[in-house]
């Protein structure tokens, strides 16, 4: 609730200054060698040069950062000329700067008895108050500032803004009064008015309120859509929506009336209608993205529970980025709703697009890198290794994935370079750790080197236990290394600590299926599927295996089809 206001500047402190202690100027100047008595007892005994001079001094310390230098020599100051404003001021402005609240205040009051007139001295000290939740004190200046000052709300909306604080909602609204029988109808004074008579549920107050701001701008439909909310909270259903067909009548293109009444419907549980509206305002790209954002995360919130919803959301998401095509918002929030959906390939999809229009966010290349590996594109991780490598050189993710590319395409060398380099820049981090352990162990048993493979697997497991994805490369490993029994208990370790996703899935069914449980096999790659495993070639392709060992040739058919258009 604090305001700002700008400093006091040097010259305008100076004239100040200047005026009340300068009297004897001209007796010094009558005899330049008479000596001046140094002493505060006599204050007329300086010229306006020396005065100037000790002010500047210890102001240009304040201007280039020696606060603590410049608060020793406004404490001289003061010593030497009490009856100074601008030195109290400026005394008490870096007292509270160096965090010293009980010499600022006395300070700034002083500096206010001095100069009542300078109402920046008044706002200074009742900021303070704020800061210090001294309400009571801070109240009082704002509320002889609104006095002083009627045409200057802020004074009087930070009074209101205090007494509603302290649950004072009648004196506030006294108050409020007050300042409109001094200046009239605003919308400032009465929209505050406004939202303190629906606080207090007083809903014929608050439409007095909202006439009289129809009657000053009869142009202006916010108005009525306010009202439509005031019938709404009252309980007259029938005329709230009267009201808001009656804006759209004639403002058939107002999106904040589109979004009040589709919030209108989603109260009334009527979502066809809900949809329609929110669709309409959607659609038009000068509604603020931000507005588009908190309504799509709430749709989020409620996709997992309601099919109604979940369609919605993905209807929303592309009317976002098809009207803010240019907005890394709009394909974030597509990544995220694809990612609800296990949507992988949508979700690298959208992610890379943010990757394109902010490329000054890491968190878009980490979310592209790891989708990448999860749908087997190597070709898309190679991509976004080398942009992030170029713009994050010290990241030691970024060499994680380089690393992982390399060892795919068989450059066992560089793959090995790339995961020590970044695996040395990683500090107090122990999962990616275990990440840079459980790469390199599988980079080891891909050159046969599996003592050393094993090694690095059971340190990067140890050392982050609650790792999905270092317990999903120990699996990988015993599994092509025969060891069948050990990999599935790996593989259902990384199930329990990631069930949401498909790749360990695909491993426990492989393994189930070499065992001979083919009922347990199909359960797990039926599994994989259900979390999206229909977006990875290799887990498409066992699939069609099992299906096609279960007596489906044909479906098998169609679903090996579906894996090498991938």
């Amino acid at each position: 609730m604090t305001m700002r206001f700008g400093k006091i500047s040097l010259v305008l402190a100076l004239g100040g200054m200047l005026g009340a202690a300068c009297v004897p100027v001209a007796r010094a100047q009558k005899n330049k060698k008479e000596k001046v008595p140094q002493t505060a007892a006599a204050p007329g005994a300086y010229t306006k040069q020396e005065i100037e001079a000790e002010f500047i001094e210890a102001l240009q310390e304040k201007l280039v950062g020696n606060t603590k230098i410049s608060l020793t020599l406004f404490g001289a100051f003061i010593k030497k000329y009490p009856d100074i404003a601008a030195g109290h001021f400026e005394f008490a402005e870096l007292s509270s700067l160096n965090g010293i609240y009980s010499q600022a205040m006395p300070a700034y009051r002083r500096a206010m008895e001095i100069d009542p007139q300078n109402k920046w001295y008044a706002v200074r000290l009742a900021e303070l108050y704020d800061f210090l939740k001294m309400y009571k004190e801070s109240k009082e200046i704002y509320r002889k500032l609104a006095d002083q000052y009627p045409a200057e709300l802020e004074f009087a909306l930070s009074a209101v803004s205090i007494l509603e604080q302290e649950g004072k909602l009648a004196e506030a609204l006294a108050m409020l009064d007050k300042i409109e029988t001094q200046i009239g109808v605003t919308p400032d004074i009465n929209l505050e008015k406004y939202r303190l008579y629906m606080a207090l549920k007083k809903f014929p107050e608050a439409l007095k309120e909202l006439e009289k701001l129809q009657a000053l701008y009869p142009g202006e439909v916010l108005y009525l859509g306010m009202a439509a909310e005031v019938y709404h909270a009252r309980g007259d259903r029938k005329k709230a929506l009267e009201t808001y067909e009656k804006i759209l009548q004639t403002d058939s293109n107002n999106t904040l009336i589109q979004l009040a009444i589709a919030d209108y419907y989603q109260k009334e549980k009527d979502w066809d209608k809900a949809f329609y509206h929110l669709e309409k305002a959607f659609t038009n790209p000068d509604v603020e993205i931000d507005k588009k954002v908190m309504i799509l995360l709430s749709f989020l919130e409620q996709s997992n529970t309601s099919e109604a919803y979940r369609k919605e959301a993905e209807k929303l998401s592309r009317l976002l980025t098809d009207a803010h095509p240019q907005n890394p918002k709009s394909w974030s929030m597509a990544g995220d709703i694809c990612l609800e959906q296990k949507n992988w390939r949508g979700a690298l999809e959208a992610f890379t697009r943010c990757t394109e229009l902010d490329p000054s966010k890491f968190i878009f290349f980490r979310q592209c890198a790891q989708l990448a590996i999860r749908v087997e594109d190597y070709a898309a991780l190679k991509k976004v290794s080398e942009t992030a490598e170029e713009l994050f050189p010290l990241q030691p993710e970024v060499y994680l994935y380089k690393g992982l590319y390399l060892m795919q395409s068989g450059s066992a060398s560089d793959a090995a370079e790339a995961l020590n380099y970044g695996r040395g820049l990683v500090i107090e981090n122990a999962v990616l750790q275990s990440d840079f352990m459980a790469a390199l162990g599988r980079l080891h048993a891909r050159q046969k080197d599996t003592g050393k493979a094993y090694e690095l697997l059971d340190k990067a497991v140890a050392s982050a236990p609650g790792n999905y994805w270092a317990f999903l490369q120990y699996a990988r490993v015993l599994s092509e290394n025969g060891q069948a029994e050990k990999a599935r208990a790996m593989a259902d370790k990384s199930i329990a600590l990631a069930g949401n996703y498909p790749e360990a899935y695909g491993i426990k069914a492989a393994l189930l299926q070499q065992a001979g449980d083919l009922p347990g096999a199909s359960d797990s790659i039926e599994k994989a599927i259900r979390n999206g495993g229909n977006q990875i070639k290799s887990v498409l392709l066992l699939y069609a295996d099992i299906t096609e060992k279960n007596g489906n040739p044909s479906k098998a058919a169609q679903i090996r089809a579906e894996a090498n258009a991938i």
